[in-house]
């Protein structure tokens, strides 16, 4: 892949994450290079989060489920 095709795969990459945030194109077009680093960083938090809290309550279910169940 050429340095052209990269930054032009990184752009459109980044307006597509960008929009599918909630951002409009007129929005996106106004940004600057920090607040595009700022959106992508938080979404990048908030999809590890969530794929943290999925692990652990995947973890609490196995652990639930290996614990005997007495009958009543």
């Amino acid at each position: 892949m050429s340095t052209k095709e990269s930054v032009l795969f990184t752009h459109f990459a980044t307006t597509l994450t960008l929009l599918n945030l909630g951002l409009t194109y007129s929005e996106i077009k106004k940004l600057d290079n920090t607040e595009v680093t700022m959106f992508l960083a938080m979404n990048q938090s908030f999809e590890e989060y969530k794929k943290e809290q999925m692990d652990r309550n995947a973890r609490h279910q196995e652990a639930a489920r290996s614990h005997p169940k007495f009958p009543k």
